[in-house]
């Protein structure tokens, strides 16, 4: 078991995610949801993408999560000058007040 953990954590060494705890304004789900969803698409398409997760907090409702999974924190950096302004303000236009937002170190899967 102990040799399973250090393959595990050794494939997943530069995996890193960013994480975005989101509270959405009344009546702005719909407009979130479509600028998350329309974000996706053009990161999916950034070098270093490994997935982009969009997640609602069921005890929260106007609460929600997005976790960029990335192969480092620079394919991050790099793919973050690329990505459309446009894109990202109508996410912020949605928003009670700024997302909370983690950088963190995936260890396993």
């Amino acid at each position: 078991m102990k040799e399973d953990w250090a393959i595990q954590q050794k494939d997943n060494a530069m995996s890193f995610a960013r994480v975005y705890e989101m509270r959405v304004a009344a009546g702005q789900q719909a407009n979130l949801l479509d600028a998350l969803n329309r974000l996706s698409i053009v990161v999916r398409e950034c070098e270093g993408y490994e997935s982009f997760t969009i997640l609602h907090n069921i005890d929260a409702p106007d609460t929600y999560m997005v976790i960029e999974r990335w192969v480092s924190e620079e394919a991050r950096k790099k793919s973050s000058n690329t990505l459309p302004s446009g894109l990202f303000k109508l996410i912020t236009e949605a928003l009670k007040c700024s997302p909370n937002v983690r950088n963190l170190k995936y260890l396993t899967d």
